[in-house]
C-alpha cells in the first residue's frame, strides 16, 4: 500500500474559529476544484486544540463510471478539507481535490482517474487545521468491454501542447458501437467518457470543454441535435428547445460572450425549384432568445446565383461549419458546393465567396499561382484565426488527397494566399474531419476514417498534433481499424479539466519523499 507523506505548508486563509457552539450546517454539494493556488499560510488556519477531527471517510465508486470516485468526509467541526489520492502502482499519478467552504460534511469528487486501478487517499482538515490525517483506499472498475482504445506514438524531441484530447467516436458502416464523447491523456489512456450522445444523430457531432466541469456538444442530424451542455457526471445542464422544430446538423459552438451559434436545415427555392438550404442561429442559452438568424434563401433572393442556386447547379450546399470573427461576420463552409462564404449578418449580404471561379485568385506563400484544384474541396473543420484568415481541413474530395491549409484572404485585391499547408502519404478521407489551432506553432488534426466510403482502406481514424514549422507529427493517436469514426477533436490544458498533478504543474501535492 502506498503511503503518503507531509502536506502542503501553504494553505488558504479562513476566518478564525469562535468559541461559541456552531450550528450543524447542511452537507455541501459535491465538490470538484482545480489546483489550489493559495500562497502563504495563515495563523487562522493553524492547528490548535479547537481543531476539527476527521470522524470518517467513505470512498464511493460506480461501475458505470470507472474514471470517477468520491469521498464522503465527516468532521467533528466545520472546516475545509483536502484529499490527495495516489494510484498505488504509479506514484506520479496524483489527484488533489479540496473543498471550497467550511462544513462538517463534504463530498469530494475525483474525475479523470484511471480505470481498473487501486488508489490510496490521505485526507486532512486544512482550515482550520485539525487533528491527524486519515487514509482511505478504493479501486476503480474496468472500462466497458466495447470501449475502443487507441495507441499513441510521439516525436523523439518535440513535446505536445496541452494534456487531454476530447473527441467523439461512433461505429459506422457495419459497426453498432455506441456514440461516445471521450477524453484521453497524452498516453492515450481513457480519462473520461460519456455515452449520452444519441446514435441517431449520426457521426457529425462536435464537442468542446467550456471549463468549470461543463462539456458542450452539438450537431448531428435531428431535432434534438441542437447545442447542449452537461456536467462531467453526464447530467444535462442545458439543451436547445426541441419545440423550435429545427433539424440541427453538423456544427455548433459557444461564442466568447456565451451565446450559442448553430446550423439548422431550411428550405430554399427559386424558379419553381426547392432544395435543402440552411440557416444560422445565434441564441442566448439563459433565455432561449434567438438573437439573430441568417438563411441561405437570403443569398438566393439577393441574386447571388452560382453555387447558391442549387435548383440551377444541382449541387447541394451541404453547410457543415459556421463561426464568427471579432466583428460578428459569419464564415460558413459549404462542403457540397466546395465554397466558404463570408456573410454580413446585419445587412444579410454575402461579402465574398472563396472557391473556384469565385472572388479570389489563389496563390502560394511564394506568390506563385495555384491551380483550381488547390481550392478546398468539401472542406469540413475550419477555424477563424482572424478577419479573413482561415485554417481549413480540406478533404480534397476530387483530387483524392486531404490536407490542412491556412489562408489569408485580401478581398480588396481579390487574392487569397495559402500561407501554410500540410499532408502526409495516403492522407485522403472523403467525409468528416477537423483542425484546431493550438498555438501559432501547432495544430490539432482530427481524421475520421470511413472503411466503407474511402478509397484508402489501410487508413485508420486518428488524431494528430502537427508542428507547423517542421511539418512533423508531434503526437499521433490511432484508433484500431474496426470501423470506428470521429468527426472532430479538441485539446484541453492540463490544469483546466482534472486535478491531476501529472499534467498540471500548478498543482502541488506536497512533499512525496519517503
Amino acid at each position: 500500500m502506498l503511503g503518503l507523506v507531509p502536506w502542503l505548508a501553504s494553505i488558504l486563509a479562513c476566518p478564525a474559529p469562535q468559541d461559541t457552539a456552531e450550528p450543524e450546517p447542511p452537507p455541501s454539494d459535491p465538490e470538484l476544484l482545480g489546483p489550489d493556488r493559495g500562497q502563504g499560510s495563515s495563523s487562522a488556519c493553524e492547528r490548535g486544540p479547537w481543531g476539527p477531527e476527521l470522524l470518517s471517510i467513505v470512498p464511493r465508486t460506480d461501475a458505470s463510471q470507472p474514471n470517477h470516485a468520491s469521498l464522503d468526509v465527516t468532521l467533528s467541526r466545520a472546516a475545509r478539507v483536502r484529499a490527495v489520492c495516489v494510484q498505488d502502482s504509479d506514484s506520479e499519478e496524483i489527484h488533489v481535490v479540496s473543498s471550497s467552504d467550511a462544513a462538517r460534511s463534504h463530498t469530494l469528487v475525483l474525475y479523470g482517474l484511471l480505470a481498473d486501478a487501486d488508489w490510496t487517499c490521505r485526507v486532512e482538515a486544512t482550515c482550520p487545521r485539525g487533528g491527524a490525517s486519515r487514509e482511505a483506499t478504493f479501486s476503480t472498475g474496468p472500462l466497458p468491454a466495447d470501449m475502443v482504445q487507441g495507441t499513441v506514438s510521439r516525436h523523439a524531441t518535440l513535446s505536445p501542447e496541452g494534456a487531454y484530447t476530447l473527441f467523439n467516436h461512433k461505429g459506422f458502416c457495419d459497426s453498432e458501437q455506441v456514440h461516445r464523447l471521450v477524453v484521453v491523456d497524452l498516453d492515450g489512456r481513457v480519462r473520461w467518457y460519456w455515452d449520452g450522445v444519441d446514435p441517431s444523430y449520426g457521426v457529425g457531432v462536435v464537442a468542446d470543454y467550456l471549463g468549470g466541469g461543463v462539456v458542450f456538444s452539438g450537431g448531428g442530424n435531428a431535432e434534438g441535435a441542437g447545442p447542449r451542455m452537461h456536467d462531467l457526471a453526464g447530467d444535462l445542464l442545458y439543451e436547445t428547445p426541441e419545440e423550435w422544430g429545427l433539424v440541427f446538423h453538423h456544427y455548433a459552438e459557444q461564442l466568447p460572450g456565451g451565446d450559442l451559434l448553430s446550423l439548422a436545415e431550411a428550405q430554399d427555392s427559386s424558379g419553381g425549384n426547392t432544395w435543402e438550404g440552411f440557416q444560422v442561429l445565434e441564441h442566448d442559452p439563459e433565455t432561449d432568445e434567438v438573437l439573430q438568424t441568417w438563411h441561405s434563401q437570403q443569398a438566393v433572393d439577393a441574386g447571388e446565383g452560382g453555387a447558391w442556386d442549387v435548383g440551377e447547379t444541382g449541387t447541394p450546399l451541404n453547410a457543415n461549419w459556421v463561426s464568427q470573427d471579432a466583428a460578428g461576420s459569419l464564415y460558413v463552409s459549404l462542403c457540397g458546393a466546395q465554397r466558404i462564404a463570408k456573410v454580413d449578418v446585419d445587412s444579410g449580404d454575402v461579402l465574398w465567396t472563396f472557391g473556384p471561379g469565385e472572388d479570389f485568385a489563389l496563390f502560394d506563400a511564394r506568390g506563385e499561382a495555384l491551380d483550381t484544384d488547390d481550392f478546398p474541396q468539401c472542406q469540413h473543420g475550419a477555424e477563424v484565426l482572424g478577419e479573413d484568415h482561415l485554417l481549413v481541413y480540406d478533404n480534397g474530395r476530387d483530387r483524392v488527397e486531404s490536407r490542412v491549409s491556412e489562408y489569408e484572404l485580401d478581398p480588396a485585391a481579390g487574392t487569397a494566399t495559402r500561407t501554410w499547408t500540410w499532408t502526409e502519404p495516403d492522407f485522403f478521407e472523403r467525409p468528416w474531419g477537423d483542425v484546431d489551432a493550438l498555438s501559432a506553432e501547432r495544430v490539432l488534426v482530427g481524421v475520421g476514417h470511413c472503411d466503407c466510403c474511402s478509397q484508402m482502406s489501410d487508413n485508420v481514424t486518428r488524431i494528430l498534433e502537427v508542428d507547423k514549422a517542421t511539418s512533423e507529427v508531434v503526437w499521433r493517436y490511432e484508433l484500431p481499424a474496426d470501423q470506428t469514426v470521429l468527426y472532430q477533436a479538441s485539446r484541453i490544458d492540463g490544469c483546466a479539466l482534472f486535478a491531476n498533478a501529472r499534467y498540471c504543474e500548478d498543482l502541488d501535492p506536497g512533499d512525496r519523499s519517503p
